[in-house]
């Protein structure tokens, strides 16, 4: 939440959800365009893939995810998640990235 709140971008928060059709619904509701997905290793290992499909076919049109990728990052990426968000990621220029995103500066992806 932080992380995009420090570049200007409000973060709509949340307790989580059990399942992607239930993200989905919630992204939805809330007319956001971009979406980070929040979660622990073991969470991202069940849902991340499921998750970000789902949050593309709602409309998202940027997806981070909140952790390093490591050796999943090619099968993340591929679900649909844009960039991933960690120690070490440059927050002025992600934060910029989203923002120019949102703004339409860059257009949608």
């Amino acid at each position: 939440r932080n992380f995009f709140e420090a570049g200007g971008i409000e973060a709509i928060t949340n307790t989580g959800f059990a399942d992607a059709k239930s993200v989905a619904k919630a992204f939805t509701a809330s007319g956001a365009k971009i979406a980070v997905i929040c979660g622990s290793d073991p969470q991202y290992g069940d849902m991340a893939a499921d998750v970000a499909s789902a949050l593309k076919t709602a409309g998202a049109s940027l997806v981070y995810l909140a952790g390093h990728p490591g050796d999943a990052r090619a099968g993340y990426e591929a679900a649909g998640i844009d960039d991933f968000i960690y120690v070490g990621t440059d927050v002025p220029d992600t934060c910029r990235t989203a923002m120019d995103h949102l703004s339409g500066a860059r257009g949608d992806k």
